[in-house]
Parts: C-alpha cells; sequence; structure tokens
C-alpha cells in the first residue's frame, strides 16, 4: 500500500482545503515535511488516523473539538480528510467527513477504475484488510507519544506486537468458537454416563478452563490498563522534561537516569529469580549426588557376595527349601538326614541374588554420580549474593529517585507542581496493576495443572463408555484440529523473535557508533555494550530501540505479504508515517536512522523541525531519497513585534528562505505549501 494524496478542510490546524501529494517513486520514497511545535505535524498525522479508523495518537489533545477555530467562527461545522492510495494495483479514495463538528464522521470508501468512482460496501472492513487498524501504532509513529518499545521494552509486549503483525486474531478466535464446540460433544457424552461421575468431571474440567479463561482476560486488561497508565506516565514526563524551568532540568535528568537504572536493576532481579528457579531441582540434585559420591564404600564388608562355588546357587532358594523341609525334586528333608545336611552345606558358598543386584546398582550409582558438580552450594549462594545486592540497589536508588521526585514537587511553578502530581498518581496506578498482574499470573499455571489432571481422569472414564464411542470421536477430532491450530501458531511465533531481532541489530549496527546493540536477556530486549552486557543509557537510545522495532516490524510484515499460510494473514506493505522521530536523538545518531529508515521502508514521510533537520546534517543523508517536500507554515492574527520571537520564523532549504510563521493573517491556523526546486 502506498499513499498518494491526502487533502484536509477544516480539520483543526488546516484551514480551508489544505493537501499534499506524497512521493510514490521507488528511489525517492521519502516525503519530507517541514513543521515547528504548532505547526501542524500531529494534526496532520492524526488527520491520517482519523479518516482511516476514527482514532487518534496519545499525545492528540482536545480530540473532540476537530473543527478549525476560525471556520468555526464563521459557522463552518463540516470537516472532512480524504485519502488518495494504491494498494495491489487499485486505486482507492477514502472519505470521512462530519456536516455537524461531531469527531464520529460519515464514511465512503470507493475503488477509481479509469477515472470514475466505484463505491464499496463495508467501508472499514476494506480500510482493516488493507491496513489492519491494530498496527496502525507501527506504520503511524508518534515519536513525543506511544513509541512503542521506549518504556516498554519487555517480551509480552514484544510478542503481542508481533502477534498482531502475523496476524493471530483470526485464528485465536477460530480457536474459542472450537473449544465451545467440543465443550458441547462433551456434555453429550455425559449424557451417556449412568453413574454421572463423568458429567461431574465434566463440570469441573468446563469450570476451570473458564478460570484459566478468566484469569488470561484479566492479564490482558491488566496489560491494557497497564499501557495506557503508561502512555499517560509517559506523556506528563514528556512535558516535565520539555520544562524550560532551569532549576530542574538538571535534577529531571538525574531521576530519568536513575529511573532506567531502576528499571534495569529490576530486570536483574527478575533474571535471578529465573535463574534461581530453573537451577533449584538441578542444584539439589547435584548437592545430593555429590554427597552421595563422597561415601566409603569400602567399609562395607561384600565377602559373601564374592564367594564362588562349582554350581550356581541362590541362597533364598537353599533357605526356602530348609524352611519348607522340602527338595526341589519333591522329596522331603526329614530332620538330621544327610540330604538336609548337604543343602545347609550350601549355604555357606550361596549367593543371595537380589543382595547381589543391588549391591550392582549401588556402584553403578557411584560411578554415575561420581562426576556430578560439587559447586551446587557456592552457585546458589552466589545467586542469592546477586539477588541480595540487586536488592539493596533497587533500595537505594528508589530512596535516590523519591528524593529527586520531592526536589522537583517543591519547585514554586504551579505548572510543574501540578504535573509531579499527576505523575506520582499514574506511577502509583501502575505499580498497582503491575502487582496484580505479577499475583493473577500463577493461578493460570495452578488452574491449567488442575485441568491436566482432570483430563487424564476424563480419559481414563470415557473409554469404559463404549455407547458413547460417537461422540468421543467427535471431541477427539476438535481437540486434535485444536492442537493443529494450537501447535501451528505457537511455530509461528517462535523464531519471528529472532527475526524481527536481527533486524534490530542489523539497524544499530548502521546507526549507533560505539559498539550498542539490542539483546534479548530472559524477558525484555535490552541495549547492551560490545562486550554484550546491558547498558542504562538516555532517551535518546531508548528511541533508537523503539525506532528500530517499529521498522523492524515493518519489515516483516512486508516480507510476509505474499504468505500462504492457511491460518494467518498475510503481511502487508505499508508507508511509515513518523513525527518528531528525532525529539531525543543526538545529530549524528538521527542523520544515520533516517537514512537508514528511508532505505528499508517501500514510502517514508518525516515530519521534522528545525532543531531535528539541518541543511548540513540530516538533510545530506536524506536528500537523494526525497521525492516531495513540504512547509507547514503557522498563521497567526498577531504582528512580528507582538510574537516576540518565540522561535525562528524563517526555514532555509537549499539557500532559499521560507515562512515558518505568517503574521497579521486573517484566520488562525496552518497552511501547507509545497517546496521545489531543491
Amino acid at each position: 500500500m502506498k499513499l498518494i494524496k491526502i487533502e484536509m478542510k477544516n480539520f483543526r490546524q488546516f484551514y480551508g482545503e489544505q493537501e499534499i501529494v506524497f512521493s510514490t517513486d521507488t528511489k525517492k520514497n521519502v516525503t519530507l515535511i517541514h513543521g515547528e511545535n504548532n505547526g501542524g505535524k500531529t494534526t496532520f498525522l492524526n488527520a491520517i488516523r482519523w479518516c482511516l479508523y476514527q482514532t487518534f495518537t496519545s499525545n492528540f489533545h482536545e480530540s473532540q473539538n476537530l473543527v478549525n477555530e476560525t471556520a468555526k467562527s464563521e459557522g463552518v461545522r463540516k470537516f472532512s480528510v480524504s485519502i488518495t492510495l494504491e494498494h495491489n494495483g487499485d486505486d482507492y479514495l477514502i472519505q470521512r467527513f462530519s456536516v455537524n463538528g461531531n469527531l464520529n464522521g460519515n464514511l465512503t470508501v470507493a475503488i477509481i477504475k479509469d477515472g470514475a468512482q466505484i463505491l464499496q460496501d463495508n467501508g472499514q472492513y476494506l480500510i482493516n484488510s488493507i491496513i489492519p487498524q491494530n498496527m496502525a501504532d507501527f506504520f503511524f509513529y508518534q515519536g513525543e507519544g506511544d513509541g512503542g518499545l521506549t518504556n516498554t521494552n519487555n517480551f509480552d509486549y514484544v510478542r503481542k506486537s508481533i502477534k498482531t503483525i502475523l496476524g493471530f486474531d483470526i485464528a485465536e478466535r477460530a480457536l474459542i468458537d472450537l473449544k465451545k464446540i467440543k465443550n458441547g460433544y462433551e456434555n453429550n457424552l455425559g449424557t451417556c454416563d449412568v453413574t454421572g461421575s463423568l458429567d461431574t468431571l465434566y463440570d469441573q474440567q468446563s469450570m476451570f478452563e473458564r478460570r484459566i479463561n478468566s484469569s488470561e482476560q484479566a492479564i490482558l486488561s491488566l496489560e491494557s490498563e497497564i499501557n495506557k497508565y503508561q502512555i499517560k506516565y509517559d506523556a506528563v514526563d514528556q512535558q516535565i522534561k520539555n520544562s524550560n524551568v532551569d532549576v530542574i532540568n538538571e535534577q529531571v535528568k538525574a531521576r530519568t537516569q536513575a529511573e532506567t537504572y531502576f528499571n534495569n536493576t529490576e530486570s536483574d532481579i527478575k533474571a535471578v529469580l529465573l535463574h534461581k528457579t530453573g537451577k533449584t531441582s538441578s542444584w539439589a540434585k547435584d548437592a545430593f549426588s555429590n554427597r552421595l559420591a563422597k561415601h566409603d564404600l569400602s567399609g562395607v564388608d561384600t565377602t559373601e557376595l564374592n564367594l564362588a562355588h562349582k554350581f550356581s546357587v541362590d541362597k533364598i532358594l537353599i533357605r526356602q527349601l530348609i524352611e519348607e523341609s522340602e527338595c526341589i525334586c519333591g522329596s522331603e528333608l526329614t530332620q538330621n538326614s544327610v540330604q538336609q545336611e548337604n543343602i545347609e552345606k550350601l549355604l555357606s558358598s550361596a549367593v543371595d541374588s537380589q543382595l547381589k543386584a543391588r549391591w550392582k546398582r549401588v556402584a553403578d550409582l557411584k560411578k554415575q554420580i561420581i562426576g556430578r558438580s560439587d559447586k551446587a552450594y557456592s552457585n546458589m549462594a552466589k545467586a542469592m549474593k546477586q539477588y541480595d545486592t540487586f536488592l539493596d540497589r533497587k533500595e537505594l536508588i528508589a530512596g535516590e529517585i523519591k528524593e529527586l521526585s520531592a526536589k522537583i514537587a517543591l519547585v514554586k511553578y504551579s505548572d510543574i507542581s501540578s504535573l509531579e502530581k499527576s505523575r506520582a498518581e499514574f506511577s502509583s496506578l501502575l505499580e498497582s496493576k503491575k502487582t496484580q498482574k505479577i499475583q493473577t499470573e500463577p493461578q493460570i499455571n495452578q488452574f491449567k495443572n488442575q485441568l491436566k489432571s482432570i483430563k487424564a481422569l476424563i480419559k481414563t472414564q470415557e473409554g469404559a463408555l463404549p455407547q458413547g464411542k460417537r461422540f468421543k470421536k467427535l471431541i477427539t477430532a476438535s481437540e486434535n484440529v485444536i492442537k493443529l491450530i494450537e501447535n501451528a501458531l505457537n511455530e509461528a511465533e517462535q523464531g519471528s523473535d529472532n527475526i524481527v531481532l536481527k533486524k534490530m541489530q542489523k539497524f544499530f549496527k548502521r546507526v549507533a557508533f560505539n559498539g550498542y546493540t539490542v539483546k534479548k536477556i530472559r524477558s525484555q530486549w535490552r541495549i547492551v555494550n560490545a562486550d554484550g552486557n546491558a547498558e542504562g543509557v538516555g532517551g535518546g537510545y531508548q528511541t533508537m530501540l523503539s525506532v528500530s522495532f517499529v521498522v523492524s516490524l515493518i519489515q516483516y510484515s512486508r516480507d510476509r505479504s505474499n504468505n500462504q499460510n492457511y491460518l494467518l494473514t498475510p503481511g502487508t506493505v505499508a508507508p511509515f508515517i513518523a513525527d518528531a522521530i528525532l525529539s531525543e536523538v543526538s545529530p549524528d545518531n538521527g542523520k544515520a536512522l533516517l537514512g537508514y529508515v528511508s532505505e528499508c521502508v517501500e514510502q517514508a514521510v518525516f515530519m521534522l523541525s528545525q532543531m531535528q533537520w539541518t541543511e548540513k546534517g540530516t538533510d545530506q543523508e536524506i536528500r537523494p531519497r526525497v521525492g516531495k517536500e513540504y512547509n507547514l507554515i503557522e498563521c497567526t492574527t498577531l504582528s512580528e513585534d507582538e510574537w516576540g520571537g518565540r522561535y525562528p520564523t524563517k526555514l532555509r532549504v537549499a539557500g532559499k528562505e521560507y515562512d515558518v510563521v505568517r503574521f497579521n493573517s486573517h484566520f488562525k491556523g496552518s497552511v501547507i505549501e509545497e517546496i521545489t526546486n531543491v
């Protein structure tokens, strides 16, 4: 899919009719849009999202007020956005408009054939078949809002994102339906059970399946709330970071670094606990084996086991003959007879075969365990020492963060104080939801183990019901199909994270200059140094981590665009539209980042301020790929004197100057002008 054109009419900052024609050239695949704060970059990104899905980014404030302010003062209530795009050789016109200022607009979708528009039914479904809504966050990137991995670089987020790209939704819904069908067959089979015991087991099975499903839904709900509060927390945190209050800048910077260190330490604690849980059984076996191996067997008298006789005589058999007073030939053994005396003499050289076998097993076991590790105790002690060290570090950093937060909150600026209060509230809510998730997760494993035991009992009892063979076959068939789908989904998911990770590592190899790369360390994807050790890095590298992840997902989706997997939806080829992608990235890293991204995606739209775009930096890197270029001009009713030099009012491109701000305008808003002949 490629964007061809967007037209906006009275949509927020954009007064009247404004349009951008995107570059669709395969070699010049970049559309570059210049714009300062309030110029309309975020509004432009949200115009696309509103037109396609009627949704917005998290940092798009007052989304209920979409009519341009000047247009509204003139009595105009209608606003609209239309997008022309190409997909699989067909051109589509997507239009969404509101006639009364309501954000819930009317949607029309048409295919353009020979200049004529052929309206399509189920327009929203058609849009989602081209570029699914749940993939929108990956293709429409907001650097100052929801930046993917910036603050949520745990593997749960990674896993869910990859599953979204793979198109798990339909297959997972099919699994739910199949399980309902299977439950119906089980109920029918239960009617064949005259004792009612199977019926009870089926009820227990259904109960635990409901509990598992309920717990899993609770986890998903908590993850959604965690993500929601994380986004709100990040937005408030970003506002504090963007503050121009000099007295708190250093403290905010110090707190950010401390919080990154705190999060990394928490990850280290989890890693140590996972390591301990995984190794405890092995440590116990090693310790016990090592203790056994040190036991001296030389003190055991084995003379009896080494006795020899020309015949193979079993001591247990001899004793049995004597006790029963009967020879193996059937004749009676009388007391003090010659026969009895001869048999009793055999005891002196007979061997206890069972004892000999047990001793052989002891000797064999000794050989097996003698080489087992004797470091179990030291390894466990080392792990617990690490755990204690990380806990102490976490407590120390938490105190430092608390102290810095208190200092920031005391600053005599009402906005900062209010933002700090909101930040603390969101932080508390985040921790609460994360704690609930941690407490809920073990319940699922407990329920699954109980369900497994019940299923084993059901299987045993079902075998005793010949009249239920038909239902048993249907249940087995349903289970096989369910297992087939689950195995196929697991197989598809496994390995996908490594594919994406390799693409991210390739990204870092081109963009980072100090040996930093990304590595999966147990439950998180972390930035590591050249030695492979996790590093606590600043916001710029976290942004690079996020961008590398999103771009890698876009590449992965493109690679899968012709996928023929019968279970999963194919990938999609989509543009990468990025607002404020370089807000925290250094000039050199930013230059390399834009250059590499423009190579990786089919179509790129970069929206950059003058702080992020420079003629001698980023421009030189992407200029050969720029096919279209635009300037967002803020129009104000103020005079230049009243403006007071808030930020530069001119943009310089290829030696020419262009307006950034236009004064004494008859309207308040933004206009879009194309930059040509560069």
